[in-house]
């Protein structure tokens, strides 16, 4: 698949066409300020279930206890780099699952889809399985994001990347061979 480079103008101008309105953005906005007010560091935990169950037969669907693990790892990085009041926000298309970590705070995005993508832009990291909606989300902020492909991946601050050309989302295959998204 081709790289469709863009200039910052031209993607802004995408960007800017394809925002939520203007009631989308203050809502989002408004919540997203009150966090920061008494969070170091806020990041979006992306934990896609319901399709991923049966997608590629379940090679990305991970319990809540990876997710939780993966978020523990995350944390001790931040704490390690001087990040002391960490919340998790946690943005899932199932509710009720309980991912505390010990030494974080952790809530739930209560918003709507569109909403929800916004909130995740506007973070400062995005962790969860490969998806182009976090992967959008990534793009569309300027956010690091760190897919998880495996249950062995680690979780460190080095490996979180920008995305900066919106080609999909690229999947490895055991093969080798990448499926884009």
């Amino acid at each position: 698949m081709k790289n469709f480079e863009i200039d910052p103008e031209t993607k802004r101008s995408i960007l800017e066409y394809l925002a939520p309105n203007a009631e989308i953005l203050s809502k989002s906005d408004r919540l997203l300020f009150s966090y920061r007010e008494n969070f170091d560091r806020i990041i979006a935990v992306h934990h896609r279930r319901k399709d991923y169950r049966i997608w590629l037969d379940g090679k990305f669907y991970f319990e809540p206890e990876l997710i939780r693990k993966k978020m523990e790892e995350l944390r001790s990085e931040l704490e390690s780099q001087g990040f002391r009041k960490i919340l998790f926000l946690i943005f899932s298309d199932e509710k009720g699952e309980d991912y505390s970590v010990p030494g974080a705070s952790v809530i739930p995005a209560q918003g709507s889809m569109v909403e929800d993508l916004y909130c995740m832009s506007r973070c400062d990291l995005i962790l969860g399985p490969p998806s182009t909606f976090s992967g959008w989300a990534a793009y569309s902020g300027g956010v690091p994001i760190l897919p998880i492909y495996s249950s062995e991946d680690p979780v460190r601050l080095d490996l979180f990347r920008k995305i900066e050309v919106w080609n999909g989302v690229e999947i490895p295959l055991v093969s080798g061979e990448k499926f884009i998204l």
